[in-house]
């Protein structure tokens, strides 16, 4: 943890958020949440909440469609996280039409179509047929949520190596079935090794929330639409500890360090 990043842990989402937002920090979209852990910036072994998106409705055609949403969408601030729980949540997920009666799915599907690369477009019959809870590393790779759910398949590919390597070759997918009669979303979560590792598409809007925030406008965000933390490299902690570490102790020091940055 840095001065640029911190966490927020609320009993309620909403209310993590909050404190996140208003605190000047951006909360990481499951792409980034994905390669910090990647690359070693947060562990496994515990959970976090994306300002990623799944979001579940129909075409102007009336044909089912799903959402995985990584950019700007309407669950992305507290305040309408809020407003979605007062006006009724379905099932933990929140509707997408706000008070102006704007419909931030048909929004958000029009984008998709025009090539915005943040959302991508996924089939629900084959989220519908898929098989969910616990699998192999391998038959994660090919489910059809994994590519959509952290945004492109090298990202997707990337964490799955990591993980096989540091908890093992068996994970948890989870979805929610949401198609009803109006558009309605729900943010994506990671799960931890304390809270069986997992890619969780069916949190509700109205559980606890767990952010990794970014402070907005510094060089480790990149912007509001960062997708990498700038961190130290090993050696780089390396050449500044050997000032600080005992040299009796420093064999055990770096063979620990570099363990953790396997």
């Amino acid at each position: 943890m840095t001065e640029q990043t911190k966490e927020f842990y609320k009993p309620e989402l909403v209310i993590a958020l909050k404190d996140c937002q208003t605190e000047g920090y951006d909360a990481m979209c499951m792409p980034e949440l994905a390669k910090a852990r990647t690359d070693g910036v947060i562990r496994f072994d515990n959970w976090y909440t994306s300002l990623s998106a799944k979001e579940t409705g129909k075409t102007k055609q009336g044909n089912e469609i799903v959402l995985f949403n990584h950019g700007r969408h309407y669950l992305s601030t507290h305040e309408n996280i809020a407003a979605a729980i007062e006006t009724g949540l379905v099932n933990g997920a929140g509707i997408l039409i706000d008070e102006q009666k704007v419909d931030w799915f048909a929004k958000d599907l029009k984008a998709a179509e025009d090539g915005n690369k943040k959302i991508v477009i996924a089939d629900p019959e084959k989220l519908r047929k898929a098989k969910y809870g616990l699998m192999s590393v391998d038959e994660a790779r090919e489910h059809p949520i994994s590519v959509p759910f952290f945004g492109d398949k090298e990202t997707a590919n990337g964490y799955f190596d990591k993980h096989l390597k540091n908890v093992g070759n068996q994970i948890r997918i989870y979805n929610s079935d949401d198609l009803g009669d109006k558009p309605v979303g729900r943010l994506l979560f990671l799960g931890g090794i304390n809270y069986y590792v997992n890619l969780d598409g069916s949190n509700y809007l109205g559980s606890c929330g767990h952010f990794f925030g970014v402070r907005r406008g510094s060089d480790a965000a990149g912007g509001a639409d960062a997708q990498k933390v700038a961190v130290p490299s090993l050696d780089e902690i390396l050449a500044v500890s050997k000032d600080f570490v005992p040299k009796a102790a420093w064999s055990n020091f770096e063979a620990t360090l570099r363990k953790k940055y396997e």
